[in-house]
């Protein structure tokens, strides 16, 4: 339970993270999206509602019928419909443990996002690194393959 809980708030909190992908590949423009990042991730007033958020929206997936969705699935897949009693839900074949998880998301989602804006501080530093790094691979890689050009075996192909 605790590492659905964990992969629970990790998915969560990432979001904000990917977004950070889209960045132009400016060194300036990239520290400063990190910068924001680290910002409002750090921010407790948007972790308590993003926190709040994500234990709504858990309560609401643990009520929610699952036999429609078993239903959609198995039609997805061209199989016949498993026959899924229409009141199951997350949270009774979850058992006792279900019920806490959005209590539990609510409650360690704010130190996950405080982790998640020191990574972000983090970033805009190693990103002009990574760059260079990966700029010399792909030098390193084309000088490569130039000198072994016409040197590889002839299989008759």
């Amino acid at each position: 339970m605790r590492s659905l809980i964990l992969c629970a708030a990790a998915a969560v909190a990432t979001v904000p993270v990917s977004a950070h992908g889209q960045a132009s590949h400016g060194d300036d423009t990239t520290s400063e999206i990190s910068d924001k990042m680290a910002e409002k991730l750090s921010n407790p007033e948007t972790q308590k509602a993003l926190a709040q958020s994500v234990r709504v929206i858990g309560e609401i997936l643990l009520d929610m019928p699952l036999a429609p969705l078993a239903n959609a699935a198995a039609q997805m897949a061209g199989e016949e419909a498993a026959n899924v009693d229409p009141d199951t839900t997350l949270r009774k074949i979850g058992g006792p443990e279900a019920s806490q998880v959005p209590a539990q998301l609510e409650e360690h989602l704010p130190q996950l996002m405080g982790t998640a804006a020191v990574m972000a501080e983090g970033l805009g530093t190693m990103l002009p690194m990574l760059r260079q790094m990966a700029e010399q691979m792909q030098a390193q890689a084309k000088n490569i393959a130039q000198e072994n050009t016409g040197k590889l075996p002839d299989t008759g192909d």
